[in-house]
């Protein structure tokens, strides 16, 4: 039957080009496999034949018979290799002229021996293929290398491409994650500083539930009123001050008022000999005096500070000018000094300034002047004694208490009372209404004890 329909189909082309004009008969060969313009016919990706050429394949895509490894060759008979062609080659190989010249040659040789057509038109259509090949063979593997070259090229761009999109892929995730890992610290960040006030808030509650049990302890304990008052001074910003042991040593608990609120105090150290007693309180005052490290210059001016009378006279602080009348006390006692400015109740505790602003003494008393009298016949004036500076200095410095030293130029008393006014306290001495009576019978502490004891408001 195959043969059968061979036959048919050369017999139809003997037919159809049997009324060829004789120029195109004796036409050379080469003109069967020559195209005036390959460019103008439709190209294809890929182009192949079978190994006898009688099978012409084209094809896009990498799907295809190109890329079979073998192809039926009819002339052969069998399954023959594929021949890689390329465009040229292909539409050189389909040219009817060269289709023509088969039958032509098939038919003359037919008129002489009598041999069956079809099989003689196959015959000669492969040869003058198998030609074409030869011909442009050279062609055929430069445009096939070349091919291979530009797929090549072509994977090797797609790769390149497709790493170059794979790093721009990772840098746009790294530059995600940077900006993911900056909002998370943000965040965490926002999130330590709300912790962060929470804590502080924290702080500041159990702080405040601390002195509130405090002051709940002192209220369940025996009731305290003011039994006492003097004077005192703030020697540094972290709350210690200063007065004197005969005016904070009688006292459970020592008072004073900043800024009309109440201030408590913890005594913390007292010395009997020197008459010095230490207080300190959570209240944070940057008023402090500065302490003169050698001590008062033998009649230098002085203005000493206090709150003295203050149940006669008034709550307001006071001041009285002097001089450093001599650098001993009674008995040549060394650790005070005697001046001759106004010292009465009230100003036990308080600071003796010089005139550069410094600390040269603690007040602390005045001599008797009913006993002076009894005992020499007159009565002393302007007599009156501080607790020498460097007294005080080593006082401090045992209880891990550091002074200020520091001087300021000053030109008048108005000046120096800016200076002490901020950093004088009046001091109330807080004890139970027994406490009192037993010091007032013993007749001790007079320059300090009220006329009667009273509550703190």
């Amino acid at each position: 039957m195959k043969r059968l329909m061979l036959y048919l189909f050369v017999v139809f082309n003997l037919g159809f080009f049997g009324n060829i004009d004789a120029q195109a008969e004796g036409s050379s060969d080469s003109s069967f496999y020559n195209v005036k313009d390959i460019k103008s016919l439709e190209d294809f990706d890929n182009y192949c034949a079978s190994s006898d050429f009688l099978f012409l394949i084209a094809h896009n895509g990498k799907q295809g018979r190109c890329f079979t490894k073998e192809h039926w060759a009819p002339q052969l008979k069998k399954l023959a290799p594929i021949i890689p062609l390329n465009k040229e080659a292909y539409y050189a190989m389909k040219n009817r002229k060269l289709e023509r010249a088969a039958v032509r040659k098939a038919r003359n040789k037919e008129n002489l021996t009598g041999a069956s057509p079809g099989s003689l038109y196959y015959d000669f259509l492969s040869q003058e293929r198998s030609q074409i090949y030869n011909i442009l063979k050279v062609e055929i593997e430069k445009d096939i290398t070349q091919k291979v070259v530009k797929q090549k090229k072509k994977a090797e761009e797609e790769k390149l491409a497709k790493e170059k999109q794979k790093i721009e892929e990772e840098k746009l995730a790294k530059e995600k994650q940077k900006i993911e890992e900056e909002k998370l610290a943000k965040e965490k960040e926002k999130i330590e500083e709300e912790k962060r006030k929470i804590d502080e808030e924290k702080r500041k509650i159990a702080k405040a539930k601390k002195e509130q049990e405090e002051n709940n302890k002192q209220k369940k304990g025996p009731k305290l009123f003011i039994i006492g008052s003097g004077s005192g001074f703030f020697v540094s910003s972290n709350g210690y001050a200063v007065s004197n042991e005969h005016v904070v040593g009688i006292c459970r608990k020592v008072a004073t008022k900043i800024n009309g609120k109440v201030i408590y105090f913890d005594i913390l150290s007292t010395d009997t000999k020197n008459d010095l007693g230490l207080i300190k309180t959570n209240y944070k005052n940057s008023n402090y005096l500065s302490i003169k490290k050698n001590g008062a210059e033998f009649g230098e001016d002085i203005i000493a500070f206090g709150f003295p009378l203050s149940d006669a006279l008034s709550s307001s602080i006071k001041l009285t000018k002097g001089i450093v009348s001599a650098l001993s006390g009674p008995g040549n006692n060394f650790s005070e000094i005697q001046i001759d400015a106004a010292i009465q109740p009230g100003n036990s505790g308080g600071p003796i300034l010089n005139m550069e602003g410094q600390v040269v003494g603690v007040a602390s008393s005045g001599l008797n002047k009913l006993f002076m009298l009894e005992q020499t016949e007159y009565i002393p004036e302007n007599v009156n004694f501080a607790v020498a500076a460097p007294t005080l200095i080593n006082f401090l410095k045992a209880n891990g208490v550091t002074s200020s030293n520091k001087s300021f130029r000053i030109k008048n008393s108005k000046q120096l009372a800016k200076i002490g006014r901020p950093s004088t306290l009046q001091l109330f001495c807080m004890n139970t209404k027994a406490a009192y009576n037993e010091l007032k019978k013993r007749q001790k502490h007079s320059d300090v004890l009220l006329e009667k004891v009273v509550e703190l408001k």
